[in-house]
């Protein structure tokens, strides 16, 4: 089908889905765009369920594509996507299952507002080998810049989303430590505490890791640093996750 028409209401849905994590988890729906994120999603299993393509650029879809294929013009394709310099193509696909790891490590992330912040962790997770979880208060994992920044790890590595009483049940039945990356005077240098299999608590980009999160670990560990006080949260998770895999 070829769309011109920037009211049709299939160009409205992706509009919507583009704005609404409540539309998305609806739906159950995705929104990715450009050719990376399509072959991405290609090689981790995941079938597009629809695809909207600017005309002119049908030449560069992979063959074998059994969704629906739009072809539209520039402004059609404007209102759909979520950047100003946007890619000739985008599409949906299922948001990905996500289940309660059944070891570590895991970055469980307590507030990480930023999405960028989220996309990069997911990324690192996903290519260094760790699941995480998404405590309350975070940024949406379905919103386009975290699927941006996850550059397709989203569809490997989808976050559980759980509660601070479940992430401690959960860590009690399976024998997972769970440990605060935190900033306190009692906290035990990182080098010094056998990371492996556990659950690591990384705080929000400005306050840290909450009382909430803090009451439910048994203690909290520090990346000794010279300089800065602090790091970005997605350098500060790279570094413990790295710490619990070697």
């Amino acid at each position: 089908m070829h769309i011109t028409s920037r009211d049709n209401p299939k160009i409205k849905e992706i509009a919507l889905l583009q704005k609404s994590a409540a539309a998305r988890r609806e739906a159950g729906l995705l929104v990715c765009e450009g050719p990376v994120l399509l072959l991405e999603a290609l090689r981790s299993g995941l079938a597009p369920r629809s695809l909207f393509v600017l005309e002119g650029h049908t030449g560069a879809l992979p063959d074998g594509l059994a969704c629906d294929i739009h072809t539209v013009t520039a402004p059609v394709m404007a209102k759909m996507q979520n950047t100003v310099t946007g890619a000739p193509l985008l599409f949906t696909v299922p948001i990905p299952e996500a289940k309660a790891p059944d070891q570590g490590p895991i970055l469980a992330l307590d507030g990480i507002a930023d999405p960028g912040n989220l996309g990069t962790i997911l990324r690192t997770a996903d290519a260094l080998g760790g699941t995480v979880a998404l405590l309350p208060g975070g940024a949406d994992p379905t919103a386009p810049k975290v699927v941006r920044a996850a550059m397709g790890a989203l569809f490997r590595c989808f976050p559980w989303v759980c509660g601070y009483a479940a992430l401690e049940a959960h860590c009690k039945a399976k024998g997972i430590p769970l440990y605060a990356a935190a900033l306190r005077a009692d906290a035990e240098d990182v080098r010094q505490v056998p990371l492996q299999g556990a659950c690591i608590l990384i705080g929000n980009e400005a306050h840290g890791v909450s009382r909430e999160g803090l009451d439910i670990c048994q203690k909290s560990v520090i990346i000794p640093m010279r300089g800065a006080e602090s790091l970005n949260a997605a350098a500060a998770a790279a570094i413990l996750l790295w710490e619990a895999l070697t």
